[in-house]
């Protein structure tokens, strides 16, 4: 859904200081973070300071696939049950799967992009709906925002036992 309505502008405003930046998420703490921007190689954040770092293997071999997702498209990342880690990249869903430290796609079934996300777009929570993220488009940008383009997906796994 879109809306003009200021309120709910400034609504979602109020989130950007409480999302990562593009291309970083949430480590085990709300405090800790994750920089995402070498997919290649994650590095862990802790009290300012880089705590560490863990080398990533690409998840989907599909031939003409993208091995990683592009560093300068990225959204801030969005934390799913903790084993996973989504954001998107230039309009594709990107899974990292910290189990196998690897990438995916995520096929998208309830909801289409027909346009390319930006990083100056948002994931956030959907409050009591643990399954859901929301991402939010800022027009023309965060400061002079004077429409809010809204995007729900829902997640479950399937094929998978977990």
């Amino acid at each position: 859904s879109d809306s003009t309505d200021p309120r709910k502008i400034q609504k979602y405003q109020l989130l950007l200081p409480h999302v990562p930046a593009p291309g970083f998420g949430y480590g085990d703490t709300d405090a800790d973070r994750v920089d995402f921007t070498t997919p290649q190689c994650l590095r862990y954040w802790s009290g300012g300071e880089v705590d560490g770092h863990a080398m990533v293997t690409r998840g989907d071999t599909t031939p003409g696939s993208l091995p990683f997702p592009k560093p300068k498209w990225m959204t801030n990342f969005w934390r799913w049950h903790g084993d996973y880690s989504i954001c998107f990249s230039d309009g594709t869903l990107w899974a990292f799967d910290w189990e196998s430290m690897a990438w995916s796609t995520v096929k998208i079934m309830n909801a289409e992009i027909r346009h390319a996300t930006f990083p100056r777009d948002i994931l956030v929570s959907m409050r009591d709906a643990p399954d859901c993220m929301r991402l939010v488009r800022f027009l023309p940008d965060h400061e002079h925002c004077t429409k809010i383009e809204l995007r729900t997906f829902t997640f479950s796994l399937s094929g998978m036992d977990k």
